[in-house]
């Protein structure tokens, strides 16, 4: 719904502008916000209309995109669609979204199956952004290009002395 008051607060207007609405009408009791002029109302706000006034996030400014080679070790995964891995680099863990439609299919049919101390060689795709709250890093796993499985440790077959000691 678009009204004359929300048309005057569209982006770039002032975020703080849009909270002069919202938060009174998110609290109990307050269920309308009346703009008056000359003692005469002019525009009302409901509380159903509320979240019409809530501050958009403001697009963020891309400061840096790269795409590098990377070796990742599998913190934890998820199964879910959309939902990020987190990985460490050695140095420092990372959330990262996996792209790979190809890895994700064959971990999504059991081709693929994981043990701790697995190793991803990647190409990573490292997105900065600068956003009203500061800077921002996204991490994407655009291709696995190889799985290095965690090295086994072998049982010894020890076998018992013949003709006792």
């Amino acid at each position: 719904m678009v009204t004359p008051l929300s048309q005057k607060l569209e982006p770039p207007a002032n975020p703080a502008r849009f909270s002069v609405i919202y938060d009174p009408l998110k609290k109990e009791g307050i269920n309308e916000f009346k703009v008056l002029e000359a003692k005469r109302v002019v525009e009302v706000v409901n509380k159903s209309e509320a979240t019409y006034f809530v501050a958009p996030e403001p697009d963020g400014k891309v400061l840096l995109e790269d795409v590098r080679k990377a070796a990742f070790s599998i913190v934890s995964l998820a199964f879910k669609e959309d939902n990020k891995w987190r990985l460490h680099d050695g140095n420092s863990q990372i959330s990262a979204i996996i792209e790979d439609k190809d890895f994700l299919y064959k971990v999504d049919h059991q081709q693929i199956s994981f043990t701790k101390g697995d190793v991803l060689v990647c190409q990573v795709r490292v997105t900065q952004t600068q956003t009203g709250a500061g800077l921002k890093t996204e991490y994407a796993v655009i291709k696995v290009e190889q799985h290095i499985r965690s090295p086994q440790q072998m049982d010894l077959l020890i076998e018992e002395p013949k003709g006792g000691i």
